[in-house]
């Protein structure tokens, strides 16, 4: 009669009831991709080519991914300059958010524009520069990456995890005089390495009264300025960099936190 039966013999101790329907629904569903493949094409299909996700998880996944947001601005705009648009529009907006921790735009922006005086002030960094940064995953990153940008440097990122020799060989390929770090960071590097402790100058809440903002309008970017490099790792020889720029699209996606 050209009909398959079968029976799923299931354990309520271990399994419940849904999720011994969830089986019997991706049993059925994978078993008409492959009569479906034989009677269209004549031909079996690869199991490795057949989906797993049944037809209602493909549009909550496809519902979930579409999250492209158009920018208001022009169509092709350096990364700084499109976080000061979004610091005037939403300047009480929660802007980043880890563990326990989050600052809306507003502050976000006083930490980073804090820091990238610092950076030109006290260490008279230029436009194109490379300026590296061996930072954990905190607020402390994104205020780094952020006033690098703001001062026209190239962000160089160091993982905390490397060795200190694949450290000192970056930085010295690199020939970046500067390490931002903080304070579980900065004893990666020798005596040698110059490094800015980021927590120390964002907790100095009298910094902000005694810096020049203005001067940070003057930094000349371009879309076509390299704003951060990334090495390979290395395994196959000598780590490769691989630089990027400044110009971002008119369209970002809000679900890559």
């Amino acid at each position: 009669m050209n009909q398959l039966s079968c029976t799923i013999n299931a354990s309520l101790d271990l399994f419940n009831i849904d999720t011994i329907e969830n089986i019997s629904q991706r049993f059925h569903f994978i078993s008409n991709q492959l009569f479906a493949s034989t009677v269209e094409s004549h031909l079996n299909k690869p199991i490795y080519e057949l989906s797993l996700t049944l037809s209602n998880e493909q549009y909550v996944m496809q519902s979930m991914n579409n999250t492209q947001i158009s920018f208001s601005s022009s169509p092709f705009t350096c990364i700084h300059h499109e976080f000061v648009y979004q610091v005037m529009k939403h300047s009480q907006k929660l802007a980043v958010e880890l563990d326990e921790q989050s600052l809306t735009y507003a502050e976000l922006f006083a930490y980073v524009q804090m820091l990238a005086v610092q950076l030109l002030d006290q260490y008279g960094i230029i436009s194109s520069e490379i300026i590296s940064q061996c930072v954990e995953r905190s607020l402390s990153m994104v205020i780094g990456i952020m006033a690098i940008e703001m001062v026209g440097g190239v962000y160089f990122p160091l993982s905390f995890r490397d060795p200190q020799n694949r450290l000192h060989m970056l930085l010295q390929q690199t020939q970046s005089r500067l390490v931002l770090s903080h304070y579980m960071t900065k004893n990666k590097f020798d005596d040698l390495t110059t490094i800015l402790d980021i927590d120390c100058i964002l907790v100095n809440n009298n910094l902000f009264q005694h810096i020049d903002i203005d001067q940070l309008s003057s930094v000349h970017v371009t879309i076509d300025s390299i704003a951060y490099i990334i090495f390979t790792s290395g395994s196959t020889g000598v780590p490769k960099g691989v630089s990027i720029e400044f110009a971002i699209q008119p369209t970002y996606n809000t679900g890559n936190k």
